[in-house]
């Protein structure tokens, strides 16, 4: 008797930790797009991606131009003018774009690693 608690617990443990973890090979439709997401945003950035975005660009343009949304940094606005600041980042992090936009329009870009 007193081996068999121990011996319950240890397959009761087991059998909860079965219990609770995800089929990850089943994906819902929203899991599905999630991913596709993550898949987009990690193409791969390239100095003629950064060559090609012409100053005075929306941030929407800038989004189509570069395949995605970017992360926004910061924003702030100071006497009337807002400021937004977006990064793309190649996936692993070593290169990226920024971008500044002031009242909705490219005012700087910069660039760290691209080839």
């Amino acid at each position: 008797m007193r081996y068999l608690l121990p011996l319950f617990l240890s397959v009761s443990l087991v059998a909860c930790q079965n219990a609770v973890s995800p089929d990850t090979s089943v994906l819902t439709e929203s899991e599905a797009k999630i991913k596709e997401k993550i898949q987009e945003a990690q193409k791969s950035l390239t100095m003629a991606d950064y060559d090609a975005i012409p100053n005075g660009i929306s941030l929407e343009e800038a989004q189509a131009l570069l395949g995605s949304n970017g992360k926004e940094m910061s924003s702030s606005e100071v006497a009337g003018i807002k400021t937004e600041i977006h990064i793309w980042e190649n996936n692993p992090p070593t290169s990226n774009i920024t971008l500044t936009f002031q009242d909705g329009k490219l005012a700087n870009k910069a660039q760290f690693g691209l080839k």
